[in-house]
């Protein structure tokens, strides 16, 4: 399994496999001989689906693309009776330069590699192939170079069908790849599904299935329960309409009326970024060495030599006031909370001999961040906020005022009031239902439901400023942590969407309805 998915390798199930390649088929029945292309065939599920379903009147012409030799065996043996497959045993980033045809249809589910799995040549190819195309040469995952050299590869009436992460919906990186679909293709359909298609991962899929030629132009959404409903042709919502002024395509599933509402409510307020100034967490380059529990604390007597941190935003579960008590809590449990410090310390290396020896016995001087850092064990940036931000959160992100004056690690963004603006009330500002369905739609999502927000998607929140004494929090906080979050985010929209900023109770109820479907749409749940 390890190596699946260092190389990015989920089979497509079978149900989906032939609902595609009837969809493209379809898509080209008035051709009767077509050329097809599998860069990623894998098990070959796709190119048995469109054998099986091909007009007894077409000829089909297959190119398949596989890297693992021992597949390309198997294949070479199922279809051996077949003809018109050509099978071709090599990296599609290599074939991609070397192989010149133009397809009917491309077909497929590119491997889902991250960079860190990819090769030195395969990142080279990729970074050519982005630059070709006037796109950013940054390579974040390799089933860009996929999807992009299909679109190079394609006729001038040809279809593409890709089974892709959600990702491509909503992340920056592939804001020029969405841009570059619009320009190539007239129709682009989405597939998107409520529960995952793929068991035992946390990535969320989707199925792009583009023409380059239709009578209907515009992007399109059909949105399905699971594969059966997918089979049955039971679509539970379908809209052709892009949105203006929302550049990422996951927020397909709100209507026009309510990004109306959406976009004219946010040109009247000003973003994160102008109350308050972020940065990324404290960046350890090894949190088991250098944030240390109780344990090896009292093991090494590294009492003084050591800060407290917050190492996961799951360590504080609820609360609006992050306190010493807290911090306690977290200590009592035995959970790493002290982060080795050396500036605290003279001579460290000759105080704290055993620590030294037990981080050298792994390596730990050769993690690549140690390496880049003189000395070191010393972990740079170490200072603390008044308030911090954590990155992913699951129902309700966590929005906190740092009164025990703890440092965070990168889990969180550390967050300082700029000057008129205070702690209380950017903290009592946020939560909102504006500001959090924001917050939706600006971050992103993974397959099980959690949300993440860049430095640049926070920032980019709007919020409705209200200036509210702390004793404001410190009641809310008490509320928080009984579990009351809804009955805080319905008392703040009334007071500060309502009171403050004057927006009409039937627009905020609205905003209500619209942050409970976002959830739920995240969350994968009817």
């Amino acid at each position: 399994m390890t190596y699946q998915k260092d190389n990015g390798i989920y089979y497509t199930p079978k149900l989906l496999a032939d609902f595609l390649a009837k969809k493209v088929i379809s898509a080209k029945k008035n051709k009767r001989s077509l050329r097809i292309l599998e860069p990623s065939s894998g098990d070959g599920v796709f190119v048995n689906a469109l054998i099986d379903n091909i007009d007894s009147k077409s000829s089909i012409f297959i190119d398949v693309v596989e890297k693992r030799k021992k597949e390309i065996r198997k294949l070479q043996k199922k279809f051996l009776n077949q003809s018109g497959i050509s099978f071709y045993s090599e990296d599609y980033l290599e074939f991609h330069n070397t192989n010149n045809n133009k397809y009917d249809i491309i077909i497929g589910n590119p491997p889902y590699i991250h960079a860190k799995n990819i090769s030195d040549r395969q990142k080279k190819l990729s970074e050519e192939l982005h630059a070709e195309l006037c796109l950013k040469s940054s390579i974040k995952n390799i089933w860009t170079f996929f999807l992009l050299s299909a679109i190079t590869k394609l006729t001038e009436d040809g279809v593409l069908c890709f089974v892709l992460p959600a990702e491509i919906l909503q992340v920056d990186y592939t804001k020029s790849i969405r841009e570059l679909l619009k320009s190539n293709f007239d129709l682009i359909s989405i597939y998107t599904f409520k529960e995952l298609i793929f068991q035992g991962i946390e990535q969320d899929a989707i199925v792009i299935l583009a023409e380059k030629q239709s009578e209907t132009h515009g992007i399109r959404f059909l949105e399905y329960a699971n594969l059966d409903s997918l089979a049955a042709e039971k679509a539970i919502a379908r809209n052709v309409v892009l949105k203006n002024g929302f550049p990422k395509w996951s927020n397909y599933y709100l209507n026009e009326k309510e990004l109306k509402i959406l976009s004219e409510l946010r040109e009247h307020f000003k973003p994160i970024s102008h109350f308050s100034t972020s940065q990324v967490g404290i960046v350890t380059g090894a949190n088991r060495y250098f944030i240390l529990n109780e344990e090896h604390i009292a093991k090494f007597s590294m009492q003084n030599a050591c800060v407290p941190i917050l190492q996961k935003g799951g360590d504080f579960p609820k609360g609006l006031v992050f306190r010493k008590s807290d911090f306690q809590t977290i200590k009592t449990k035995n959970f790493p909370c002290y982060l080795v410090h050396p500036e605290k310390t003279e001579n460290f290396i000759s105080k704290y001999p055993e620590y030294i020896e037990w981080c050298l016995g792994d390596a730990v001087d050769q993690r690549y961040k140690c390496k880049k850092r003189t000395p070191w064990y010393q972990t740079p940036s170490v200072w603390s906020t008044e308030m911090f931000f954590f990155k992913r959160t699951h129902r309700l992100p966590k929005f906190v005022i740092n009164k025990a004056s703890v440092n965070v690690t990168d889990c969180a963004y550390r967050v300082t009031p700029n000057s008129g603006f205070k702690t209380s009330g950017i903290i009592y500002s946020f939560y909102n239902s504006l500001s959090l369905i924001y917050a939706e739609i600006l971050g992103r999502f993974y397959g099980g439901g959690v949300l993440e927000l860049t430095p640049s998607e926070f920032r980019n929140i709007p919020l409705p400023y209200v200036d509210v004494p702390y004793s404001k929090i410190v009641e809310l906080d008490k509320q928080m942590r009984n579990g009351d979050t809804e009955a805080i985010i319905k008392l703040l929209d009334y007071e500060i969407l309502h009171k403050k900023y004057l927006i009409p109770l039937e627009t905020i109820n609205e905003l209500q309805k619209i942050r409970e479907k976002m959830i739920l749409r995240r969350l994968k749940k009817n």
